[in-house]
């Protein structure tokens, strides 16, 4: 059997972005994607990869030039030193200046593969013979309507393994990026391909038993970008799947927490209860049996759930004063940077809708929609709130986002669920008050 080459998968590095909502008082630059590029190469070093490769967004747009250059060539410079050949794509966002940076670099360390945008194949050899072959395409414009895959025609070869390298979404036909379908794959040589433009790390096994890996960005950025980010690490052998292991060497994770708030009747029982969610969240990370790597930092999203006494209160007070926590917990600051306030008013529907008054019509409504997805009496409603929601997100204003799921029924549904508690609270507070 021939010797497995080891790769560092990696994309959206998105050099010269910070990940946000970081508190002001802690160090920013550790939290920049120049610093996350450090730690990538520091860990191909320590894990005595053969080659390190990036599916694209290295820096994070063209006029990040001039912050992208000098940690980018320093990188690339530290990986030759030991050995290690960098290939990467270029993506939507650095269509422009990847091409250009790559004109700086020392060829003998660092390939951009298919300049605009024509397939080509890299042959990487190790103590002068074949290793490994890297098929890839780049970017030759931001917006791509159509598949690259379409236009891939390489050679079959069988003396090394074949690795793809490619930027663009998968399974989402109208997208402007590089729309990528599962089905396109078949016809192509490697039986791995490393993807980028998804920031969240996914692994999907097409239908003919293809891996394709999105390694997502390896610095979590926002709160949308949840869960561990880091490298991973492949090792490609000829003829045998391919290995994949996940390195954590993020310092910043995102995550939403759900907090059930049933039966919470004061300040002193909620606060209690948040903040003993945040800090068992919290040591779940720090004690998870793969360990934390290297992170420092959790921003906290709250997702709070129940029926509670106070639903009135957090909405207008409590959920303000919970941004203000923040915990440690060993080498971990975390932080509470959103609140989503899903409770529902401690309310007896079924004695509600007993009544005649607007009250009650609402709590109908809510026990129709709560008990059947597809309720006879309100499908019209139904249909006439999707078709608002429709609207809107046809609205010009929403053009960037055109390629989101559609609202169906059960988005409308989900809607009116939540928008007839809020005036099911309004109108109790209003009888209350009389």
């Amino acid at each position: 059997m021939s010797p497995s080459v080891r790769v560092l998968c990696t994309g959206d590095l998105h050099i010269g972005r910070r990940a946000s909502r970081i508190p002001d008082d802690l160090d920013g630059t550790m939290y920049s994607c120049a610093s996350a590029w450090k730690r990538l190469v520091d860990t191909a070093i320590q894990e005595q990869v053969d080659v390190v490769a990036i599916s694209g967004d290295v820096v994070d747009e063209g006029n990040k030039y001039f912050e992208a250059i000098g940690p980018l060539e320093q990188g690339i410079r530290q990986l030759a030193g030991h050995g290690i050949m960098t290939y990467a794509v270029s993506g939507n966002h650095d269509h422009d200046v990847l091409p250009t940076l790559a004109r700086r670099l020392n060829k003998d360390a660092f390939v951009l593969i298919g300049q605009g945008g024509v397939w080509e194949r890299e042959t990487f050899r190790r103590n002068g013979a074949v290793a490994l072959y890297i098929d890839g395409w780049s970017f030759p414009q931001r917006s791509i309507m159509t598949s690259p895959l379409e236009g891939y025609a390489l050679d079959p070869v069988d003396d090394a393994p074949v690795f793809g390298l490619l930027h663009g979404d998968l399974d989402q036909p109208n997208s402007t990026y590089a729309p990528l379908m599962d089905h396109q794959f078949t016809a192509t040589i490697p039986d791995f391909w490393l993807l980028g433009h998804i920031h969240i790390p996914r692994e999907h096994t097409t239908r003919t038993g293809k891996t394709l890996l999105y390694p997502g960005s390896p610095l979590a950025m926002d709160p949308g970008e949840t869960g561990w980010h880091g490298a991973w690490i492949a090792e490609l052998t000829r003829g045998q799947p391919t290995r994949l292991r996940h390195l954590r060497t993020s310092c910043v994770r995102y995550d939403t927490i759900a907090v059930a708030l049933d039966g919470i009747d004061d300040a002193e029982e909620f606060n209690d209860r948040i903040t003993g969610a945040v800090q068992a969240h919290v040591v779940s990370l720090v004690e998870d049996v793969d360990g934390c790597g290297d992170l420092q930092f959790v921003g906290c999203r709250l997702r709070l759930t129940g029926r509670t006494r106070l639903h009135r209160d957090i909405g207008a007070r409590l959920a303000g004063n919970v941004r203000d926590l923040q915990l440690h917990e060993g080498p971990v600051v975390a932080r509470v940077e959103g609140v989503y306030n899903e409770t529902r008013p401690a309310i007896d529907l079924e004695r509600l809708a007993t009544s005649a008054d607007p009250p009650g019509e609402v709590a109908r409504l809510l026990i129709a929609l709560e008990h059947d997805p597809d309720p006879p009496e309100y499908r019209e409603l139904i249909e006439r709130t999707r078709a608002r929601m429709m609207d809107i997100h046809r609205a010009s204003s929403f053009a960037a986002i055109a390629s989101d799921v559609q609202p169906d029924t059960s988005h409308a549904r989900t809607e009116l669920m939540s928008q007839g508690w809020r005036l099911l609270d309004a109108l109790v507070a209003q009888q209350e008050r009389a």
